[in-house]
């Protein structure tokens, strides 16, 4: 017998699967959507290129490498139903960017550009979250509410702004997004902005 190193999507797909059994199983009550959302929100960004040395860049990195653990241990989730994802088609005149999907991107962001998301508490407890960002030179994010507190199954709406009004025309630019439980009760939760 031999074994095949192997990588890439045909791998990463069963592994994001298996992942998402496993989290169904923790957390029967999740949709589909919040299992997404606790595998992205609580994944490592800090991925390296397939050159094994450098940093990856955005678009390779997305939400990061899943961190099965953390996801379950998720805090806030992001849920969105089929129908919206249906309504959101752009062939039929949808916007995807207005879904509820814990990643943010505008390829035609002029000055600022904004996207609106809603998060729950999922937490046994009540919880209370400040954000904070990061993001490349010439473009800043701001989180509104930037603070919030939560009781268990209630959901806070936030608005994120990007203000890429010191950018070249037509280069992205990257940043995050991350709320933080103010007692530790739960990681981090980030999402990567794009625009």
């Amino acid at each position: 017998g031999g074994y095949a190193t192997m990588q890439g999507t045909s791998m990463a797909s069963p592994h994001v699967a298996g992942a998402g059994a496993l989290l169904k199983a923790l957390h029967p009550d999740w949709t589909a959507a919040e299992i997404q959302s606790a595998l992205m929100t609580t994944s490592f960004s800090g991925v390296i290129d397939t050159d094994g040395v450098s940093p990856a860049g955005p678009f390779d990195v997305g939400a990061g490498r899943i961190d099965l653990a953390q996801a379950g241990a998720a805090g806030l989730l992001l849920d969105e139903t089929t129908a919206d994802f249906e309504a959101a088609n752009p062939a039929d005149g949808g916007i995807p960017s207005e879904l509820n999907l814990p990643s943010m991107g505008q390829d035609q962001c002029v000055g600022t550009c904004s996207w609106t998301r809603t998060v729950e508490n999922v937490l046994a407890t009540a919880g209370s979250w400040t954000a904070s960002t990061s993001a490349d030179a010439g473009m800043s994010i701001s989180v509104s509410p930037s603070s919030f507190s939560l009781n268990p199954g209630e959901t806070q709406e936030i608005v994120v702004t990007a203000d890429v009004n010191g950018a070249p025309e037509g280069e992205w630019l990257f940043g995050h997004i991350f709320l933080t439980e103010d007692g530790a009760q739960a990681p981090d939760t980030h999402m990567p902005v794009a625009a």
